[in-house]
């Protein structure tokens, strides 16, 4: 892994432009970018039609501009809250080899480097009905995928889960909750010595369950603890949401380093104003958004990050902002704006898993 191995970066369109207009303008410009890993697309799309269709359009856009070395892209029916439009890519700068694969259905991308090797699959999705059934159904189709390349599902280290109508109940059990269910036994068949992955589960308007996953063989992982957050894994029955036979915890940790003798990233996972295991409920979205930048300057920070000789900070790379209303947009963008004045921030419209939290901020870093 070497020194900045992967990069992470943000393509703004302007905001009166189409999303046709938008992808026009910003894909030339994706062109130019090597060895893509990872490419998330963010979509104002408010009903399941206009998912379907401008989701198969976009992909059709992207794979016709960048040809078939381009990772499959991710659409999330999240609302720009600056920008019509927004692309957040990642790259690959080591001295190995990138190969562009397919496993049924699923477009992925693996990393080759020495010993160790790395996998980025994008956009799993599934055309069941419950969020119960298509949590299932992408699971499994990961697992295949890991199983024909040889990895166990011990080797993921970071997910990100868009979950349709996250805070919605359906048969009295919560869509959220029950995609928790749904993870935990798909983890219990591993053990998690590593720790869990680093993850978000965040909700979108329109699509159905969709889940990316970056998995690593080899290297130093570890998860990074808050001292003044519980993990979400270990949470008890009083923040859980009401299930038919099991009441899962969310297993994910904190933050996760991933580090060789060449460099490190840090994968910060969705994190909100938390203390404990309770929602700072009644909280300004001013407050909230505080102490949401505060937990992530605390996860990277000295007392937090374990290094062998000097610490060194990780440096944060880019930034996604989820905010539950729209109306508290020039809040968190001030706040962050001071905050992290270099930083690329996307910020998009989106239901945070927990009813009274007003703010989601999830974070990558390298050194």
């Amino acid at each position: 892994m070497h020194y900045n191995m992967f990069t992470n970066k943000i393509f703004f369109s302007q905001d009166e432009l189409s999303i046709e207009d938008s992808l026009v303008e910003l894909l030339p410009q994706l062109k130019l970018c090597a060895n893509l890993v990872k490419l998330t697309i963010f979509i104002d799309l408010k009903s399941e039609n206009d998912y379907v269709s401008t989701k198969d359009s976009v992909i059709n856009l992207v794979f016709k501009e960048l040809g078939e070395n381009s990772p499959n892209p991710t659409i999330v029916a999240q609302k720009p809250l600056i920008n019509s439009l927004v692309i957040e890519y990642m790259q690959y700068h080591g001295q190995g080899e990138v190969n562009y694969k397919k496993h049924q259905d699923n477009n992925y991308v693996v990393v080759n480097e020495n010993e160790q090797k790395m996998l980025f699959i994008n956009g799993v999705e599934s055309n069941k009905k419950s969020i119960v059934a298509q949590s299932e159904d992408v699971f499994e189709q990961v697992e295949g995928i890991l199983s024909i390349n040889k990895m166990p599902i011990n080797s993921i280290i970071r997910q990100w889960n868009y979950i349709p109508d996250i805070l919605c109940f359906k048969d009295d059990i919560q869509n959220y909750q029950a995609f928790n269910d749904v993870r935990t036994n798909f983890y219990n068949k591993t053990e998690w010595n590593k720790g869990y992955p680093a993850a978000t589960g965040i909700g979108v308007v329109s699509g159905k369950l969709t889940i990316d996953f970056v998995t690593i063989n080899e290297g130093q992982v570890y998860p990074i603890i808050n001292p003044n957050q519980i993990d979400a894994h270990g949470y008890s029955e009083v923040v859980l949401e009401k299930g038919l036979d099991i009441k899962s915890t969310p297993k994910f940790e904190r933050a996760k380093l991933v580090s060789s003798v060449n460099g490190s990233v840090v994968f910060v996972s969705g994190t909100a104003a938390i203390i404990g295991e309770e929602s700072r409920e009644g909280s300004s979205v001013f407050k909230q958004t505080l102490m949401t930048l505060d937990h992530i300057d605390t996860l990277l920070s000295e007392k937090c990050i374990q290094q062998e000789g000097d610490y060194k900070k990780p440096q944060i790379q880019s930034i996604r902002a989820y905010v539950k209303n729209i109306e508290d947009l020039k809040i968190v963008q001030n706040i962050c704006s001071k905050r992290y004045p270099e930083i690329p921030v996307v910020y998009v419209e989106a239901d945070v898993c927990r009813n009274e939290l007003l703010i989601e901020i999830e974070a990558f870093a390298s050194f």
